[in-house]
């Protein structure tokens, strides 16, 4: 993984240059490596990382400065690459995969959506709006990143698990939602902090979550109840 890495720094390093790193959100499994070295190197947190890096804007968009996104991975190596349906576009590397994803507003609501600032256009997904409005920026390897909360990441894991087509994800979302959640249960502050992302969430998000937590973060579902 030591070649994906470097050229995971070096699209942080671009976006960072190009001073909108911190107006969006680092997402899914690239941030594990991030938790870990946040937790003080802690060996509970996975850094088990797929070849996909996925970045989340706001709904609605805001980005407070101009860069031109595609050109500057088409510097890397990336290629666009459209979504026959939904009219998104993803940028694809031999070795890894970029896309810019943002919150649906309502289901179905429709196909992406443009972020005029960074020239992208983002696919909408339900339920992203747990990790856009739960987000802190952290240190890592010199630059600020923003990530979800810990809490944050754990319960949108466990909304997504169900509904991921590919079991091959979904197996790989259990492991990360499960290593992660007892890792923050362990820590009586962050246990708490756990609690109160869930309390603030809407009830039928709730519900999603209590459904999935009986197999995957059982623990969790005990304190809730």
């Amino acid at each position: 993984m030591a070649d994906d890495d470097e050229l995971f720094l070096t699209i942080i390093d671009r976006l960072a240059q190009g001073g909108v790193l911190t107006d969006i959100v680092l997402i899914g499994s690239w941030v594990l490596p991030i938790y870990r070295e946040y937790f003080n190197d802690a060996p509970e947190i996975p850094v088990l990382r797929t070849t996909d890096v996925d970045f989340l804007v706001g709904m609605p968009p805001k980005v407070k400065r101009e860069f031109d996104v595609p050109a500057a991975l088409s510097e890397l190596g990336f290629e666009p690459e459209w979504a026959l349906q939904g009219g998104y576009c993803k940028y694809v590397h031999p070795e890894m995969e970029v896309e810019f994803l943002i919150p649906e507003q309502g289901r179905g609501a429709g196909g992406s959506i443009s972020v005029d600032a960074l020239q992208v256009r983002a696919q909408p997904l339900r339920f992203l709006s747990l990790a856009f409005d739960r987000s802190m920026v952290v240190h890592y390897r010199g630059y600020e990143i923003r990530v979800p909360e810990p809490e944050a990441f754990v319960l949108l894991k466990l909304i997504v698990i169900p509904r991921r087509k590919d079991r091959s994800k979904a197996r790989k979302d259990a492991y990360t939602a499960r290593s992660v959640g007892e890792y923050l249960l362990d820590n009586a502050e962050r246990k708490e902090k756990l609690i109160e992302v869930f309390a603030d969430l809407p009830k039928g998000w709730q519900q999603k979550i209590r459904s999935a937590a009986k197999e995957h973060l059982p623990r969790f579902l005990e304190i809730t109840s």
